[in-house]
């Protein structure tokens, strides 16, 4: 489900992919001064892929501010599956994301730092009590996507992707458990002109490929990569 992000939000985000985008472009000029190549040579374009691990976190503030942007048409989708009498699992990956929606719809979360009778109890809560009283619970990717039972919920809304297909299957399989009464519907919300459409291309690739990538950090790298790579794509330097 592709939405069109907020004014201000699109904004910010624009401001932030032209900053790594800047930076990227620097650190290529500076590679290549020291190969004596141009910027845009083979040896160069492969450092900086494989610096990948190093621009991570510069791509996880594009994440969360596509995020934000989308905040306004989440809530829309949210708010129409609870008119409708139906419990929703909303899945994200960055800690202030998790915080916001939990505390838009009663506060109900499995993230990482919380101890496991906490969980427990959110999670009884989620799944004991009536739709009016809890009617969401967030999760975040990495802390919940296995080890859970959600199957009260038949709907689970993606507002941030994970690297991996296998991350995006497991959290969707918190809710498809042994006895589950209907069938499962998996929504993945991508702001336009964003990130997120790369994010999701990745994984639909890697789905096409026999030897799914590895879990964990090289699966991230050998993502990060990929993008960093589209976003000097077309760059004059």
């Amino acid at each position: 489900m592709i939405v069109d992000g907020t004014p201000a939000g699109m904004k910010e985000y624009a401001k932030a992919e032209a900053d790594i985008v800047q930076y990227l472009v620097d650190r290529a000029k500076e590679i290549a001064l020291e190969l004596g190549l141009s910027p845009k040579s083979a040896a160069v374009q492969a450092k900086i892929k494989a610096e990948a691990n190093q621009h991570l976190v510069r791509l996880s503030v594009l994440r969360r501010l596509s995020a934000k942007a989308k905040m306004p048409a989440v809530h829309e989708w949210v708010e129409s599956r609870l008119a409708e009498g139906r419990k929703v699992v909303i899945a994200a990956h960055h800690r202030d994301i998790v915080d916001e929606l939990a505390l838009k719809y009663g506060n109900l979360r499995i993230q990482g730092g919380m101890n496991i009778d906490d969980i427990e109890a959110q999670k009884k809560k989620f799944m004991e009590l009536p739709v009016e009283e809890t009617p969401v619970i967030v999760l975040s990717i990495q802390a919940a996507k296995t080890g859970h039972n959600l199957q009260v919920a038949q709907d689970i809304l993606f507002v941030e992707l994970p690297w991996t297909p296998a991350d995006v299957d497991q959290t969707y399989s918190r809710l498809h458990r042994l006895g589950q009464q209907s069938s499962v519907t998996s929504t993945y919300m991508l702001t336009n002109g964003t990130i997120d459409e790369e994010i999701y291309s990745l994984i639909e690739r890697k789905r096409n490929v026999v030897n799914q990538a590895v879990e964990g950090e090289i699966a991230e790298e050998a993502s990060a990569s990929e993008i960093i790579m589209k976003l000097l794509d077309n760059i004059n330097y």
